[in-house]
């Protein structure tokens, strides 16, 4: 992540590898004329930096704009299976990020973890629940 003080930005850079995998890119969401709208990010999918030595990476940055969000989370969490055998997928976290505007990031993050348990029950955990998320507080 980088921070350009004197333009006012904030650009998250994810490194992708040029080998498609099934990891989810970040979802994003603006503040702003565009608020309410939660858009997934394609491109910033892979695997995990240094897993592979002869692992070629491409590079793909983000503006995030005042208020903007943005939610990084692995496959385990989109993945999520309920007690019906059901997946949890990607709309309950944009509908959960249009909802929590007024949250913290960490907040946010809490927020989501305990949506995906609710979501899964006693259905035993699959995978991991990993998420991180980013809010831009300054202009």
């Amino acid at each position: 992540m980088s921070c350009r003080p004197r333009s006012r930005s904030l650009h998250l850079t994810s490194v992708n590898i040029d080998e498609p995998e099934n990891h989810p890119g970040p979802v994003t969401s603006r503040s702003g004329p565009a608020a309410g709208r939660c858009d997934r990010r394609e491109g910033a999918t892979g695997v995990p930096l240094g897993l592979f030595a002869s692992a070629r990476f491409g590079v793909n940055t983000y503006h995030l704009g005042a208020g903007d969000r943005l939610l990084l989370y692995t496959d385990g969490v989109s993945e999520a299976v309920n007690e019906r055998g059901e997946e949890y997928g990607l709309s309950p976290l944009c509908t959960l990020m249009c909802r929590s505007r007024g949250l913290s990031a960490s907040e946010h993050t809490r927020a989501a973890l305990e949506e995906v348990e609710r979501f899964r029950g006693s259905a035993p955990v699959g995978d991991d629940l990993t998420l991180a998320a980013l809010r831009r507080t300054a202009a």
